[in-house]
Protein backbone atom coordinates (compact mmCIF):
# COMPACT_ATOMS: atom_id res chain seq x y z
CA UNK A 1 0.00 0.00 0.00
CA UNK A 2 2.78 2.31 1.04
CA UNK A 3 4.55 1.36 -2.70
CA UNK A 4 1.23 2.53 -4.59
CA UNK A 5 0.78 5.54 -2.20
CA UNK A 6 4.34 7.15 -3.14
CA UNK A 7 3.86 6.34 -6.69
CA UNK A 8 0.48 7.95 -7.12
CA UNK A 9 1.35 11.14 -4.67
CA UNK A 10 5.31 12.09 -5.73
CA UNK A 11 3.97 12.90 -9.50
CA UNK A 12 1.13 14.43 -8.25
CA UNK A 13 3.26 16.28 -5.63
CA UNK A 14 3.65 19.67 -7.91
CA UNK A 15 0.62 19.51 -8.85
CA UNK A 16 -0.63 19.40 -4.74
CA UNK A 17 1.75 22.53 -3.79
CA UNK A 18 0.41 24.67 -6.74
CA UNK A 19 -3.16 24.00 -5.45
CA UNK A 20 -1.95 24.70 -1.34
CA UNK A 21 -0.28 27.93 -3.40
CA UNK A 22 -3.60 29.23 -5.00
CA UNK A 23 -5.93 28.36 -1.96
CA UNK A 24 -3.45 29.75 0.92
CA UNK A 25 -4.87 33.37 1.15
CA UNK A 26 -8.36 32.24 1.75
CA UNK A 27 -7.25 30.24 4.76
CA UNK A 28 -4.66 32.70 5.73
CA UNK A 29 -7.52 35.76 5.47
CA UNK A 30 -9.61 33.68 7.53
CA UNK A 31 -7.30 32.98 10.37
CA UNK A 32 -6.37 36.88 10.12
CA UNK A 33 -9.46 38.05 9.79
CA UNK A 34 -10.79 36.67 12.73
CA UNK A 35 -7.82 37.26 15.16
CA UNK A 36 -8.78 41.12 14.16
CA UNK A 37 -12.29 40.61 15.13
CA UNK A 38 -13.81 41.15 18.83
CA UNK A 39 -16.76 38.88 17.73
CA UNK A 40 -16.01 35.79 16.41
CA UNK A 41 -19.40 34.83 15.53
CA UNK A 42 -19.76 38.28 13.45
CA UNK A 43 -16.61 37.66 11.55
CA UNK A 44 -17.57 33.79 10.33
CA UNK A 45 -20.65 35.32 9.39
CA UNK A 46 -19.06 38.30 6.78
CA UNK A 47 -16.15 35.83 5.70
CA UNK A 48 -19.64 33.34 5.00
CA UNK A 49 -20.57 36.56 2.55
CA UNK A 50 -17.63 37.14 1.20
CA UNK A 51 -16.93 33.23 0.43
CA UNK A 52 -20.59 32.06 -0.67
CA UNK A 53 -22.05 35.36 -2.21
CA UNK A 54 -19.19 37.21 -3.61
CA UNK A 55 -16.83 34.76 -4.38
CA UNK A 56 -18.79 32.57 -5.93
CA UNK A 57 -20.63 34.76 -7.85
CA UNK A 58 -17.05 35.56 -9.53
CA UNK A 59 -16.05 32.36 -9.98
CA UNK A 60 -19.66 31.55 -11.92
CA UNK A 61 -18.12 33.41 -15.11
CA UNK A 62 -14.60 32.30 -14.16
CA UNK A 63 -15.06 28.72 -14.10
CA UNK A 64 -17.63 28.89 -16.96
CA UNK A 65 -14.80 30.83 -19.40
CA UNK A 66 -11.87 28.95 -18.48
CA UNK A 67 -13.66 25.42 -19.59
CA UNK A 68 -14.60 27.40 -22.95
CA UNK A 69 -11.09 28.10 -23.66
CA UNK A 70 -9.72 25.01 -23.10
CA UNK A 71 -10.28 23.83 -26.56
CA UNK A 72 -7.86 26.75 -27.93
CA UNK A 73 -5.52 25.75 -24.81
CA UNK A 74 -5.35 22.27 -26.80
CA UNK A 75 -4.86 23.74 -30.03
CA UNK A 76 -1.83 25.87 -29.10
CA UNK A 77 -0.21 23.11 -27.51
CA UNK A 78 -1.01 20.92 -30.46
CA UNK A 79 1.23 23.96 -32.21
CA UNK A 80 3.79 24.00 -29.73
CA UNK A 81 4.24 20.27 -29.85
CA UNK A 82 4.50 20.49 -33.44
CA UNK A 83 7.21 23.32 -33.62
CA UNK A 84 5.01 25.38 -35.15
CA UNK A 85 5.95 28.54 -33.68
CA UNK A 86 4.17 31.00 -35.74
CA UNK A 87 0.59 29.21 -35.30
CA UNK A 88 1.62 28.55 -31.48
CA UNK A 89 2.01 32.17 -31.47
CA UNK A 90 -1.13 33.27 -33.14
CA UNK A 91 -3.22 31.07 -30.81
CA UNK A 92 -1.40 32.44 -27.85
CA UNK A 93 -2.05 36.25 -28.59
CA UNK A 94 -5.99 34.90 -29.54
CA UNK A 95 -6.35 32.93 -26.24
CA UNK A 96 -4.64 36.40 -23.73
CA UNK A 97 -7.12 38.25 -26.29
CA UNK A 98 -10.31 36.21 -25.19
CA UNK A 99 -9.58 36.05 -21.46
CA UNK A 100 -8.91 40.10 -21.32
CA UNK A 101 -12.11 41.21 -23.70
CA UNK A 102 -14.55 38.63 -21.44
CA UNK A 103 -12.67 39.12 -18.30
CA UNK A 104 -13.32 43.08 -19.09
CA UNK A 105 -16.63 42.88 -19.51
CA UNK A 106 -17.30 40.80 -16.49
CA UNK A 107 -15.82 43.19 -14.38
CA UNK A 108 -17.51 46.23 -15.53
CA UNK A 109 -20.53 44.90 -15.66
CA UNK A 110 -20.49 43.29 -12.05
CA UNK A 111 -19.27 47.02 -11.01
CA UNK A 112 -22.14 48.81 -12.47
CA UNK A 113 -24.38 46.38 -11.95
CA UNK A 114 -23.30 45.95 -8.12
CA UNK A 115 -26.70 46.86 -6.24
CA UNK A 116 -28.90 45.44 -8.29
CA UNK A 117 -26.95 42.25 -7.83
CA UNK A 118 -26.17 42.11 -4.33
CA UNK A 119 -30.40 43.00 -4.14
CA UNK A 120 -30.65 39.80 -6.22
CA UNK A 121 -28.07 37.74 -4.00
CA UNK A 122 -29.22 38.27 -0.71
CA UNK A 123 -30.63 41.66 0.61
CA UNK A 124 -29.84 41.50 3.84
CA UNK A 125 -26.26 41.71 3.14
CA UNK A 126 -26.92 44.22 0.38
CA UNK A 127 -24.56 46.25 1.57
CA UNK A 128 -21.88 44.68 2.22
CA UNK A 129 -22.31 42.56 -1.16
CA UNK A 130 -22.13 46.32 -3.27
CA UNK A 131 -19.00 47.25 -1.27
CA UNK A 132 -17.04 44.07 -2.44
CA UNK A 133 -18.56 43.78 -6.36
CA UNK A 134 -17.11 47.26 -6.31
CA UNK A 135 -13.95 47.24 -5.47
CA UNK A 136 -13.56 43.48 -6.36
CA UNK A 137 -15.03 42.51 -9.35
CA UNK A 138 -11.58 42.65 -11.38
CA UNK A 139 -11.17 39.58 -9.95
CA UNK A 140 -12.49 37.73 -12.50
CA UNK A 141 -10.07 39.05 -15.18
CA UNK A 142 -7.13 38.12 -12.83
CA UNK A 143 -7.82 34.51 -12.62
CA UNK A 144 -8.81 34.46 -16.19
CA UNK A 145 -5.25 35.33 -17.31
CA UNK A 146 -3.67 33.26 -13.88
CA UNK A 147 -5.35 30.28 -15.05
CA UNK A 148 -4.71 31.18 -19.02
CA UNK A 149 -1.34 31.47 -18.44
CA UNK A 150 -1.00 28.50 -16.07
CA UNK A 151 -2.25 26.52 -18.58
CA UNK A 152 0.02 27.81 -21.26
CA UNK A 153 3.09 27.06 -19.26
CA UNK A 154 2.27 23.84 -17.98
CA UNK A 155 2.04 22.33 -21.70
CA UNK A 156 5.42 23.59 -22.45
CA UNK A 157 6.79 21.40 -19.43
CA UNK A 158 7.80 24.61 -17.25
CA UNK A 159 5.11 23.77 -14.59
CA UNK A 160 7.92 25.01 -12.18
CA UNK A 161 7.96 28.72 -13.49
CA UNK A 162 4.20 28.22 -11.53
CA UNK A 163 5.54 28.17 -8.37
CA UNK A 164 6.76 31.50 -8.64
CA UNK A 165 3.62 32.78 -9.83
CA UNK A 166 1.77 31.42 -6.81
CA UNK A 167 4.14 32.28 -4.37
CA UNK A 168 3.71 36.06 -5.43
CA UNK A 169 0.15 35.54 -5.38
CA UNK A 170 0.07 34.47 -1.76
CA UNK A 171 3.07 36.98 -0.72
CA UNK A 172 1.19 40.14 -1.38
CA UNK A 173 -2.50 39.02 -1.00
CA UNK A 174 -0.61 38.18 2.62
CA UNK A 175 0.93 41.88 2.79
CA UNK A 176 -1.87 43.75 1.90
CA UNK A 177 -4.74 41.95 3.63
CA UNK A 178 -2.49 42.68 6.77
CA UNK A 179 -1.90 46.27 5.70
CA UNK A 180 -6.02 46.60 4.84
CA UNK A 181 -6.78 44.88 8.19
CA UNK A 182 -5.42 47.35 10.29
CA UNK A 183 -6.83 50.09 8.95
CA UNK A 184 -10.17 48.55 9.63
CA UNK A 185 -11.58 44.77 9.83
CA UNK A 186 -13.96 44.85 6.63
CA UNK A 187 -14.40 42.15 4.16
CA UNK A 188 -13.31 44.70 1.52
CA UNK A 189 -9.68 43.96 3.03
CA UNK A 190 -10.27 40.53 1.91
CA UNK A 191 -11.12 41.10 -1.76
CA UNK A 192 -8.73 43.53 -2.18
CA UNK A 193 -5.89 41.45 -0.69
CA UNK A 194 -6.84 38.88 -3.06
CA UNK A 195 -7.89 41.30 -6.37
CA UNK A 196 -3.83 42.53 -5.68
CA UNK A 197 -1.91 39.01 -4.91
CA UNK A 198 -3.98 37.35 -8.22
CA UNK A 199 -2.96 40.68 -10.15
CA UNK A 200 0.65 40.36 -9.24
CA UNK A 201 0.43 36.52 -9.95
CA UNK A 202 -1.09 36.66 -13.07
CA UNK A 203 1.14 39.47 -14.27
CA UNK A 204 3.89 37.76 -13.46
CA UNK A 205 3.16 34.49 -15.35
CA UNK A 206 2.22 36.50 -17.86
CA UNK A 207 5.61 37.82 -18.52
CA UNK A 208 6.86 34.69 -17.99
CA UNK A 209 4.67 33.24 -20.72
CA UNK A 210 5.06 36.15 -23.79
CA UNK A 211 8.92 35.38 -23.21
CA UNK A 212 8.38 31.73 -23.78
CA UNK A 213 5.98 31.94 -26.47
CA UNK A 214 9.06 34.92 -27.63
CA UNK A 215 5.58 37.08 -28.37
CA UNK A 216 3.24 40.30 -26.87
CA UNK A 217 -0.28 40.69 -27.26
CA UNK A 218 -2.00 43.46 -29.50
CA UNK A 219 -1.96 46.58 -27.40
CA UNK A 220 -4.42 48.12 -29.77
CA UNK A 221 -6.51 44.74 -30.39
CA UNK A 222 -5.99 43.46 -26.84
CA UNK A 223 -6.37 46.27 -24.61
CA UNK A 224 -7.45 49.59 -26.33
CA UNK A 225 -10.63 49.01 -28.11
CA UNK A 226 -11.89 46.29 -25.89
CA UNK A 227 -11.67 49.22 -22.93
CA UNK A 228 -13.12 51.54 -25.44
CA UNK A 229 -15.84 49.08 -25.88
CA UNK A 230 -16.34 48.38 -22.07
CA UNK A 231 -16.41 52.04 -21.24
CA UNK A 232 -19.34 52.39 -23.81
CA UNK A 233 -21.48 49.55 -22.50
CA UNK A 234 -20.68 50.73 -18.97
CA UNK A 235 -22.40 53.99 -19.43
CA UNK A 236 -24.79 51.98 -20.89
CA UNK A 237 -25.34 49.65 -18.13
CA UNK A 238 -24.77 52.68 -15.89
CA UNK A 239 -28.05 54.38 -17.32
CA UNK A 240 -30.10 51.14 -18.15
CA UNK A 241 -30.07 50.19 -14.20
CA UNK A 242 -31.76 53.90 -13.63
CA UNK A 243 -34.32 53.33 -15.63
CA UNK A 244 -35.32 49.39 -15.03
CA UNK A 245 -34.38 49.17 -11.33
CA UNK A 246 -37.48 51.13 -9.79
CA UNK A 247 -40.11 48.98 -12.55
CA UNK A 248 -38.66 45.44 -12.97
CA UNK A 249 -36.75 44.19 -9.88
CA UNK A 250 -32.95 43.19 -9.34
CA UNK A 251 -33.18 39.48 -11.15
CA UNK A 252 -34.91 40.93 -14.04
CA UNK A 253 -32.94 43.64 -14.50
CA UNK A 254 -29.43 41.85 -13.79
CA UNK A 255 -30.49 39.72 -16.35
CA UNK A 256 -31.68 41.94 -18.86
CA UNK A 257 -28.94 44.28 -19.01
CA UNK A 258 -26.46 40.92 -19.41
CA UNK A 259 -27.65 40.33 -22.45
CA UNK A 260 -27.90 44.02 -23.66
CA UNK A 261 -24.79 45.35 -22.56
CA UNK A 262 -23.31 41.93 -23.82
CA UNK A 263 -24.90 41.91 -27.38
CA UNK A 264 -23.71 45.99 -27.62
CA UNK A 265 -20.13 44.85 -26.13
CA UNK A 266 -19.51 42.45 -29.30
CA UNK A 267 -21.08 44.15 -31.63
CA UNK A 268 -18.46 46.88 -30.93
CA UNK A 269 -15.35 44.53 -30.84
CA UNK A 270 -16.45 42.92 -34.36
CA UNK A 271 -17.05 46.26 -35.93
CA UNK A 272 -13.75 47.81 -34.92
CA UNK A 273 -12.09 44.44 -35.69
CA UNK A 274 -11.09 43.80 -32.62
CA UNK A 275 -11.00 39.85 -33.90
CA UNK A 276 -9.62 38.26 -36.80
CA UNK A 277 -11.58 34.87 -38.54
CA UNK A 278 -8.88 33.02 -37.56
CA UNK A 279 -9.12 34.24 -33.69
CA UNK A 280 -12.48 32.99 -32.78
CA UNK A 281 -11.27 29.69 -32.88
CA UNK A 282 -8.92 30.21 -30.01
CA UNK A 283 -12.00 32.15 -27.39
CA UNK A 284 -14.54 31.01 -25.75
CA UNK A 285 -17.70 31.17 -27.54
CA UNK A 286 -15.86 31.51 -30.38
CA UNK A 287 -18.44 29.68 -32.99
CA UNK A 288 -21.47 31.62 -31.41
CA UNK A 289 -18.85 35.18 -31.83
CA UNK A 290 -18.31 33.61 -35.41
CA UNK A 291 -22.60 33.30 -36.49
CA UNK A 292 -23.65 36.73 -34.17
CA UNK A 293 -20.53 38.41 -36.86
CA UNK A 294 -21.56 36.74 -39.78
CA UNK A 295 -24.87 37.40 -39.31
CA UNK A 296 -24.56 41.33 -38.70
CA UNK A 297 -21.90 40.93 -42.02
CA UNK A 298 -19.05 42.23 -39.67
CA UNK A 299 -16.60 38.93 -40.67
Amino acid sequence: FSSQLRTLLIPMGGDILRDMFLLLPLWIGLLFFQKRSADIYASVSAYGIFVGRYLITILMPVAILSAGILPGVARTGSHIRKKEERYARTAFQAGVQGMVVHGFFFTAWIAVLSTPLSQALDKSAEMALTGLFTTGSSLILWLLLLFYFSEILELRGEKHLLLAGYGILDIVSIVVLLILLNTGNTTTALSLSLVLGTAAGGIVLGILACLRMKTWPDLLRTLAIPTGSCCACGLLAFGLEKICLPHLGAMVTVLLELVITGAVYWFLLLMLRSFRGQDLNYVPGGKVLRAFGKTLRLL
